[in-house]
């Protein structure tokens, strides 16, 4: 147990923008389950033709959880696999650009202009510290 805890807080720290983008995919993913219509906004007119509030909702929470789980797994793991940390930056990293693009087609300027493509630029690092970890053999936490 001694181990496990000075584990996490050295890989919180190396990980953090990993941890806030899956937070980021919970909390953006519950905002669009609750109930408050947030697709009615000119800048969500382009999204909103593609895919429903609700699947959206489901899918920022389910990539966010899945995201989180793989972060602990990684930390608690001796030798961690990077692979699993490039794959959901990969995947949140698609998000956040497709819904960037999607805004920016909308011509509605807004905050999310400070949100989703700094969240993009995030995980495309996070995808690059990954793939360097596991090309020079980073990633084992004693």
């Amino acid at each position: 147990m001694t181990s496990l805890a000075i584990r996490y807080p050295h890989v919180f720290g190396v990980r953090y923008p990993e941890w806030m983008g899956g937070m980021a995919a919970v909390l953006g993913g519950i905002g669009l389950l609750h109930p408050f219509p947030a697709f009615d906004t000119a800048a969500f007119y382009f999204v909103g033709g593609v895919v429903g509030e609700t699947a959206l909702g489901l899918l920022l929470v389910f990539i966010g959880v899945l995201r989180i789980i793989g972060l602990i797994i990684n930390g608690r793991q001796k030798k961690v696999t990077p692979w699993i940390r490039v794959g959901a930056a990969f995947i949140c990293w698609i998000i956040w650009s497709w819904l960037s693009l999607h805004f920016l087609a909308s011509g509605a300027i807004s905050i999310w202009l400070g949100a989703w493509p700094v969240y993009a630029l995030s995980e495309f690092i996070n995808m690059y510290r990954g793939a360097h970890d596991a090309r020079v053999g980073y990633g084992r936490f004693v």
